[in-house]
């Protein structure tokens, strides 16, 4: 949804030659870096969580 946002918004705006870049710009325009930080940190807890289990399904079968 956020590069959704950002897609529609890029061909509105001129020349960018900041240090963030069209990309940061844009998401700073928009007021998405919560949600889109938000997301990134989601999937990193969610694949660590999957980590675990998996690991834990490996340990209980080597051990039992």
């Amino acid at each position: 949804m956020v590069h959704l946002a950002i897609a529609n918004y890029v061909p509105n705006m001129g020349g960018v030659s900041t240090p963030p870049g069209k990309f940061g710009t844009v998401r700073a325009d928009t007021m998405v870096n919560v949600p889109y930080f938000l997301s990134i940190i989601l999937m990193i807890f969610v694949l660590i969580l999957l980590f675990l289990k998996e690991l834990k399904a490996l340990l209980n079968k080597l051990y039992s």
